[in-house]
């Protein structure tokens, strides 16, 4: 992992998180996914190098998120919407982070956030944020090229 790597992968995540989901998240002093029952959600991205950002929510209350984004904490949303409203935050940090790594003129086409399993690949960027009583784990893999001191 770079540290410039999860510099701008902590500077992206806290800014997207406050930003658009009105969440104030902490850095947490963890370097690696800790165990424990989450949602993973996913963005794929292709150009200049090709791999994909997976935002992991751990005892973090999805819905809670899902409704600060629509600006109703009292909106009920169902798993659909709430999948629906994580997936645009993965989508976000991965289309903020991505010309702070590769530069303004690198052009990436992203993938529609994704829902997998684990798949056991390491990544090269991790940063994990406490967040309403929970962890939100970030983490960035470059499959393919050169990205950020990264290559494959």
């Amino acid at each position: 992992m770079t540290t410039t790597l999860n510099e701008e992968l902590l500077a992206t995540s806290v800014g997207v998180l406050e930003d658009l989901c009105f969440v104030c998240p902490d850095p947490t002093d963890g370097t690696t996914p800790k165990p424990g029952d989450g949602i993973t959600v996913q963005v794929g991205f292709r150009g200049p190098a090709r791999g994909r950002l997976a935002l992991r929510f751990v005892g973090v209350p999805q819905q809670d998120i899902a409704a600060a984004m629509l600006g109703d904490d009292d909106t009920v949303l169902s798993t659909a919407e709430t999948r629906d409203a994580i997936g645009e935050v993965a989508n976000v940090i991965c289309g903020q982070l991505l010309p702070r790594i590769a530069g303004d003129t690198a052009v990436f086409d992203l993938d529609p956030p994704s829902f997998p399993e684990p798949d056991g690949k390491e990544f090269d960027g991790f940063v994990a944020l406490a967040a309403l009583g929970g962890r939100i784990e970030i983490a960035f893999r470059v499959e393919q090229g050169t990205i950020a001191g990264v290559t494959r």
